[in-house]
């Protein structure tokens, strides 16, 4: 390729900024990948717990309006199937009155050394945990070796029988 001039454009000499651009993508690039697999989680896991709260929420509700134990563990894994969740794989939940009656359904193991809240007369609790290796949460901070952002994802929820 020839110039005006009939002669070939000689290159510029590198100036003292040559290869910045290189190395500042070379910085740049792995913090922002950190900071896209942090969001990516953050979002997945914020899901998980409010499907977990509106689960223990709407299955307090059921319980304070009479519906027996069964039925109320029934609904709380209805309301947590679209993530994938369920008694059998990793979900426990746990039912209480204000005399310390407790039902307990599905991973019992979570629930080992928990105890419902006090209550007062004519409430009841519904208690739901979720075991984080259950979820569909990937664990992409742990091939960074960063802390996982839950540890568990947990609700109670406290109604008042009408």
């Amino acid at each position: 390729m020839k110039g005006r001039d009939g002669m070939r454009p000689q290159a510029t000499p590198p100036g003292p900024r040559a290869g910045t651009q290189t190395l500042e993508m070379v910085v740049l690039f792995p913090a922002a990948v950190l900071a896209a697999a942090t969001m990516l989680q953050l979002g997945m896991s914020v899901s998980v717990q409010q499907a977990v709260s509106a689960a223990a929420s709407r299955g307090a509700r059921e319980a304070a309006h009479g519906a027996p134990a069964d039925d109320v563990a029934q609904l709380v894994e209805a309301l947590l199937a679209p993530h994938g969740l369920s008694t059998a794989s990793g979900v426990c939940v746990q039912l209480a009155d204000q005399h310390g009656l407790v039902d307990t359904f599905g991973r019992k193991e979570l629930a080992a050394h928990r105890k419902p809240p006090p209550l007062a007369p004519g409430e009841l609790s519904v208690t739901v945990l979720v075991d984080p290796q259950a979820t569909r949460v990937p664990d992409l901070l742990g091939r960074y070796r960063l802390r996982p952002i839950r540890d568990s994802y947990e609700a109670t929820s406290v109604s008042v029988q009408p």
